[in-house]
């Protein structure tokens, strides 16, 4: 039988919907959601009627690489004792104050009053729907400009769970310098540049000092060095070897230790990743290794790996 270990382990909220990944798009099963507390018990049924559809081989999940064949759903009880280990908060999608170029949501949306997520995290939490070992993993959108992140994170952090967040970093959070001081949890920050001209031409505002400035707070507060990830979308905009470079002479001086690279969406649909575009990756994996910086990809598929690698050996040993 079809089956995905994300059926019963993740939940993602979407703008209006609960999902149980983020691929998106209309493959993805969703069910709708308008915030307040979260009924369990017909999440539950949700999943039970996903995988009944799977097995009929409709549209639904269709082509993802997470479904796989098995001989038996994993776990025992897995329906009736669902534990999220990953809620993904991404009811603000559209509610950025960066406006990156590659980003598909920031000009589009619903402007109206977003819905409060902590009572939804509550209701989860007093129906025993999550794990103890659960990350509360905030996407979006810009999180720390809900009116609400100070005080629903803060409340997530006293529950003992892991907070990640995904963060443009313009905006100094004494919330998240709070769960980086106790251990309790980490940032990724897409900086895509490495210069104050380059970001601006990419992330479509002036915020390159107040981005490192921040970056130097949450720093100087994190327990753990690794909890800070700054990440590159590597695309046509923003390939130049000196870009690149001057994203790594920044991890250098702030202390940066861990560091991510993705490609695109548009490079990426096309299926042709630009030669430029290739090299700059090439560059960022030969640059984290001579500093000693971890890198790890993202969304990056087997073959464009290996073409990086490839134009890695040729041109940098």
């Amino acid at each position: 039988m079809k089956f995905c270990n994300q059926l019963p382990a993740n939940l993602n909220i979407e703008p209006g919907l609960l999902l149980p990944c983020c691929i998106g798009g209309e493959r993805a099963p969703s069910i709708p959601f308008s915030g307040g507390a979260l009924n369990v018990a017909a999440y539950k049924d949700f999943i039970r009627l996903v995988v009944d559809i799977l097995q009929a081989d409709a549209a639904v999940c269709r082509g993802c690489a997470s479904l796989f064949e098995t001989d038996e759903i994993p776990g025992p009880g897995v329906y009736d004792d669902i534990r999220f280990k990953l809620v993904t908060i991404n009811h603000h999608r559209h509610f950025c104050n960066c406006k990156c170029v590659y980003c598909p949501f920031w000009g589009t949306g619903d402007k109206k009053k977003l819905p409060d997520i902590l009572p939804t995290i509550r209701s989860l939490m007093e129906q025993d729907a999550l794990h103890p070992d659960c990350n509360i993993n905030w996407g979006g959108g810009e999180s720390t400009i809900l009116p609400e992140f100070e005080a629903s994170c803060s409340w997530i952090r006293g529950q003992g769970y892991w907070q990640s967040v995904h963060t443009n970093a313009l905006r100094i959070s004494p919330a998240i310098v709070a769960f980086l001081a106790e251990g309790r949890g980490s940032i990724n920050l897409s900086l895509d540049s490495g210069s104050a001209l380059g970001y601006a031409k990419v992330k479509g505002v002036n915020g390159w000092d107040k981005v490192i400035n921040t970056l130097k707070a949450y720093r100087a507060a994190a327990k753990d060095a690794t909890a800070l990830e700054v990440k590159y979308i590597i695309f046509s905009q923003n390939n130049a070897r000196q870009e690149i470079e001057g994203f790594f002479s920044l991890c250098a001086a702030l202390d940066i230790r861990n560091t991510m690279y993705t490609f695109e969406g548009g490079e990426i649909s096309t299926g042709r990743l630009h030669k430029d575009t290739i090299f700059a990756a090439a560059l960022f994996k030969h640059l984290a290794k001579t500093s000693g910086v971890h890198c790890s990809e993202f969304y990056v598929s087997d073959d464009a790996k290996r073409t990086v690698e490839n134009m890695r050996q040729r041109c940098f040993g």
